[in-house]
């Protein structure tokens, strides 16, 4: 009798040890439910205890994918570089993918999706080849092309469609192959929720590339896209609706939500439109203004620079305020600053040289707007050029030297610029 109860209790245990799941199988056998609530909290007790790394990146897609509430880049970011931390590869690739979402810089993205590809993650070698195609590490067409096809052989829908975009006007027949398989590989993780997998596919059907070409189709998939949060995506439908189907309702609603999701240049380029009154809106300074002052808060300079303007001239609807526009003229100087002393916009430079030039937020510093002007002329903008020899011609801040104008408006007229070509025949004539 002692033995039957012995084995019985024996047994009794091992069925209660082999029935004990980890909180890594609760999360799962939640998920595969649809019961993503229940699933999270179990991954996050996981992840929290660093008893499983997965945890943390099976509830980084979660985020990533809308499943406990909206959708959550930066959550996902941050569980999705810790697994990766932790050599959680996949991670590591996911982590890269969605820094675009979030902007973060190619240098802090590029280590990610370099494990991840070392380590085998195909799609970690095609955001990998994208960036040797752009040349955002170092220009390679050869060596990303080679990671790019390497993905695409190994099913990657990231690696497909993005070789079959460069392969496009080269190889159309491979082209076409590779966007065919991309459609394939696309649809799967679209249909899981994964934003920049149903924006890629949008593209296909919308260029009619590997599928029939379907603009409705295209646009569903887009809307889907945005409503991930994808800004590309809702910038897309914007201009959709604004030049092909002529909806402005919808358009503006559009171009409103990608502000709203942080991109401040369509903040301020919409903002601009819309206080210009040009292009298919009615002018209405109010709204625009309000577009500034989304894109001034998301750190954008030019949108605080524009909302400057409006109270430093007064424009309809604003009474002229020095100090408000002083305030913001102050907040942009830093964002242009960053900008252009880091190469990410050779523009700022030319509002920086615009600013000390003119005292904006600053107080007037001649030598400091030569400075920036010339950064700006030597990246190409012909309009600081000119600015430069008109100085120079006309004895405007600086002594006259003619020598430089020549120089400058030589150097604008050179790229085309014909204000600079009859400035410098004018200066020519009159020695």
């Amino acid at each position: 009798m002692k033995r039957i109860l012995l084995a019985v209790s024996i047994v009794a245990i091992a069925i209660g040890f082999t029935g004990c799941k980890s909180d890594l199988e609760k999360g799962d056998e939640a998920s595969a439910k649809g019961e993503f609530d229940k699933a999270a909290q179990s991954y996050q007790t996981s992840c929290d205890s660093k008893k499983s790394a997965i945890a943390c990146n099976r509830l980084g897609a979660l985020y990533e994918r809308g499943k406990i509430g909206d959708y959550d880049y930066k959550k996902a970011f941050s569980l999705y570089e810790k697994a990766c931390n932790a050599n959680v590869y996949e991670a590591c690739a996911s982590a890269a993918l969605i820094g675009h979402a979030l902007e973060i810089k190619v240098k802090d993205a590029l280590p990610l999706a370099q494990k991840a590809c070392d380590n085998a993650i195909a799609y970690g070698c095609a955001i990998l080849g994208n960036y040797y195609i752009k040349g955002s590490v170092e220009k390679d067409k050869v060596k990303g092309g080679e990671l790019l096809k390497e993905a695409c052989d190994q099913n990657s829908a990231i690696g497909c469609y993005i070789l079959a975009l460069i392969k496009k006007d080269g190889d159309p027949l491979e082209a076409d192959k590779a966007f065919k398989k991309a459609e394939k590989e696309l649809q799967k993780p679209c249909d899981e929720g994964y934003g920049y997998y149903c924006f890629a596919l949008s593209y296909l059907y919308k260029a009619g590339l590997g599928v029939d070409q379907g603009y409705k189709k295209s646009l569903s998939l887009e809307s889907k896209a945005c409503d991930a949060k994808i800004r590309d995506a809702c910038y897309s439908l914007a201009l959709g609706y604004e030049y092909v189907d002529r909806d402005l309702a919808k358009a503006e609603l559009y171009y409103e939500k990608t502000c709203d999701l942080g991109d401040g240049s369509v903040c301020s380029s919409f903002g601009l439109e819309r206080i210009a009154g040009y292009g298919s809106f009615s002018k209405n300074v109010i709204k625009g203004a309000e577009l500034f002052k989304k894109g001034c808060d998301f750190n954008h300079a030019y949108s605080c620079w524009r909302l400057g303007d409006l109270y430093d001239k007064g424009e309809e609807g604003f009474s002229p305020d020095k100090t408000t526009a002083d305030e913001l003229y102050k907040t942009a100087l830093p964002l242009f600053r960053s900008d252009c002393d880091n190469e990410n916009d050779e523009n700022a430079c030319y509002m920086l040289g615009e600013m000390y030039s003119e005292g904006r937020g600053v107080k007037i510093d001649n030598e400091k707007a030569i400075l920036y002007f010339g950064k700006s002329c030597d990246s190409r903008i012909n309009y600081a050029c000119y600015i430069l020899g008109e100085m120079y011609s006309e004895g405007k801040k600086v002594k006259i030297d003619n020598e430089k104008a020549i120089f400058y408006y030589g150097k604008s007229c050179d790229s085309g610029d014909k204000y600079s070509c009859e400035a410098l025949n004018k200066l020519k004539a009159r020695k």
